[in-house]
């Protein structure tokens, strides 16, 4: 589903201050050794919230809070785009005298002729330092429209009048230039003049809040890359990110102004129906105020708030999420939890109970979303939770203890072939496991839960071995068992799988893409398929293609996940990951019911069912992080998040031998199930 992204940024004084002056610890990161610092985690937390996206249409926006000039509120990545001097690092053997020059050389030749007796150099390398001075004529060289600006808006007419001298050209030393620059008609700055307008140039640089800070988050992936094709932020662009940044940083915190601004970008109305998450991470000490308006926060309706509070104190688990202000919070800490998202815990992605170590308060079902951090080490662990409360989703992991995933996975234990034949009956396996699904959820269902075999071969007998067109199939099949069916677009089939229902998925291949296609697999189980290994837009004429279906269980920020039927030694455990819909030109079919559907009984169950289900599930997943398991080889018991291997065939961690699992329902298979989720490659 699309995002929209907001992050709030505290580059404030009192974070430098308060904070990084206390780091005592002598963590490093990076493949540089670099000490990690707050300032550092500026783009690690932007990079942590948007390096992987399912959708095109996700966007993103950083606001830094806490500029010591004009605009205190800045754009990080358009700022970022402005003063970027990694690419800009010719000066490095340039005094600050040498780039002054050069600096006058381009305001005088693009319409100020008289800026170099109005400011001489010896004035300016007064008040403005060569990291400033780097800067400023990067961006007069790459943007002629800040050139014209500073020309036109900044400079005092003075140095706009007809020049009395010669232009000149060609290569000449310092000397010659400042000769050259200084035979002009004499009008001089003062001190003061020129101060002022270097300070004005100098907050130029800083870029101001407007709907222009929405970027695609492709966009801001390449721009923290520098578009040089880097997988990966590297030490040596982080620090070259970090030196066009910090110098305008550490000033005041205009907290409550910022979030203001931050509201009024999630109205925009092309992001109106995208998922809004907004990132705030601060000490909580604002300079314009105490509390936030409630006003403020109505306007932030629709948006799911997460506040990481950076803290000094001692934390015993930094992977916490609280459901209670505790007595002995500061009050920034308070202040950034009434301010954070309440939501219910059976919302919360069902992975990060199981591996990643998170201890989450669930006091009537319901959590806040505020962490309290004491290193910048920790952020990037932050941001990934954070992305994937509104970017990841499953489908089947609460049906696992009535389901068993062999009967969707195996189909070739009952002699049927799922291959890449267009005369096949995969139709009927994957038809058959959204039913089987769907159906399992209705909750003492009359009639009870015609079984996963039944559907297919019922499918098989009527519409043949050898392929069928698979709606169709469903359309003719759904109303017999009072289910419901509907072609959508990859938007739809994501709101499926958020509401717990499973989807069937169809695509078409030619010979030759399905050997990239399995060849790819076969390398990498558990790799996510693009248009880089499989590009279905190079077709030419119209060749021959096979087609096949399968079922969509889940999403995350990197991707879609499919349950195929080639068993469950094919790539990661029978299932499959691809980027977006687009790469294999998927298309979904929707299967469901409505309460409308249920009978009296039916829907009584339902309805006391839900509540009851979920406090179910959320205590077994806490469960799983203490719960030991005896392996059947061995006979030792072993924590069941310390077994590896596949969902069917779990490994010891004592013996390291591989068994089978058979019965439905068994807390490892669940917590296999989960781990599987959580691989990326």
């Amino acid at each position: 589903m699309a995002t929209l992204i907001g992050i709030l940024l505290d580059v404030s004084g009192s974070m430098r201050s308060n904070i990084e002056t206390h780091l005592t610890q002598n963590i490093t990161e990076g493949t540089h050794g670099k000490p990690v610092t707050w300032s550092r985690s500026i783009f690690s937390v932007v990079d942590g919230l948007i390096r992987h996206d399912v959708s095109s249409d996700n966007h993103v926006f950083a606001l830094g809070v806490g500029a010591k000039r004009s605009p205190v509120i800045f754009d990080v990545l358009n700022t970022l785009a402005r003063v970027d001097i990694n690419a800009d690092d010719n000066e490095g053997v340039q005094s600050l005298e040498e780039i002054i020059i050069e600096v006058l050389l381009l305001l005088r030749n693009n319409g100020a002729p008289n800026i170099a007796t109005w400011g001489r150099v010896g004035v300016i390398a007064k008040w403005i330092t060569r990291e400033d001075a780097v800067a400023v004529l990067a961006v007069l060289r790459r943007d002629q429209e800040f050139l014209r600006a500073v020309v036109r808006d900044v400079l005092p007419s003075a140095c706009r009048n007809t020049v009395v001298g010669v232009l000149t050209s060609g290569v000449m030393t310092s000397v010659q230039n400042i000769a050259v620059l200084e035979a002009t008609h004499y009008i001089l700055g003062t001190d003061s003049e020129v101060h002022e307008v270097i300070d004005k140039i100098l907050d130029m640089l800083l870029v101001g809040v407007t709907t222009k800070a929405i970027m695609s988050a492709h966009a801001a992936y390449d721009l923290l890359r520098g578009c040089a094709g880097d997988n990966e932020v590297t030490d040596v662009r982080m620090d070259g990110m970090l030196r066009s940044i910090e110098r305008f940083i550490y000033g005041n915190t205009p907290f409550i102004e910022a979030i203001q601004k931050a509201a009024e970008l999630f109205k925009t109305q092309r992001h109106q129906h995208h998922n809004k998450l907004l990132f705030i991470v601060s000490d909580g000490k604002p300079t314009d105020g105490n509390h936030i308006p409630a006003y403020l926060i109505n306007q932030l309706e629709g948006v799911t708030i997460f506040c990481c509070y950076i803290t000094k104190r001692d934390i015993d688990n930094p992977r916490r999420l609280y459901s209670n202000e505790q007595y002995d919070w500061e009050s920034g800490a308070r202040l950034m939890f009434r301010l954070s998202s309440t939501i219910t815990t059976t919302k919360l992605p069902r992975t990060i109970f199981v591996k990643r170590g998170w201890e989450i308060d669930g006091i009537n079902n319901e959590t806040k979303l505020f962490v309290q951090v004491n290193h910048p080490s920790l952020i990037y662990d932050i941001c990934e939770f954070a992305r994937d409360v509104i970017c990841c989703e499953d489908a089947i992991a609460d049906l696992l203890s009535t389901i068993s995933l062999d009967l969707y996975i195996n189909e070739a234990n009952d002699g049927f072939s799922a291959k890449r034949q267009v005369g096949s009956t995969c139709y009927a396996n994957a038809a058959a496991a959204v039913l089987h699904l769907s159906m399992s959820r209705i909750v003492g269902r009359e009639g009870g839960y015609p079984s996963f075999f039944h559907l297919r071969d019922e499918m098989v007998d009527k519409y043949g071995k050898h392929g069928a067109k698979t709606l169709k199939v469903l359309q003719e099949i759904c109303p017999m068992y009072r289910l419901h069916c509907q072609q959508v677009d990859q938007e739809g089939a994501l709101q499926a799988v958020v509401a717990k229902r499973p989807v069937l998925a169809t695509f078409r291949l030619t010979d030759d893409e399905w050997d990239q296609f399995s060849g790819f697999y076969r390398a990498n189980p558990r790799g996510i398929l693009t248009n880089n290994e499989l590009d279905i837009r190079r077709r030419c004429g119209n060749p021959q293609l096979g087609g096949h279906a399968v079922v969509l269980t889940s999403f995350d920020s990197k991707g879609l996940r499919f349950m195929n039927s080639w068993g469950s030694h094919w790539a990661d455990n029978g299932f499959f990951r691809v980027r977006t819909a687009q790469v294999l030109d998927m298309n979904f079919i929707d299967v469901y019911w409505t309460v409308s559907d249920l009978f009296p009984a039916e829907l009584s169950n339902f309805q006391a069912h839900g509540a009851k289900a979920a406090s179910s599930m959320f205590k077994t997943l806490k469960g799983l992080q203490n719960l030991d398991y005896e392996c059947p080889r061995c006979g030792e018991a072993s924590n069941v998040t310390e077994f590896s291997g596949m969902v069917l065939r779990p490994k010891c961690p004592k013996c390291l031998l591989d068994f089978p699992t058979t019965s439905v329902g068994d807390d490892i298979v669940l917590n296999l199930y989960l781990t599987s989720l959580l691989n990326n490659n």
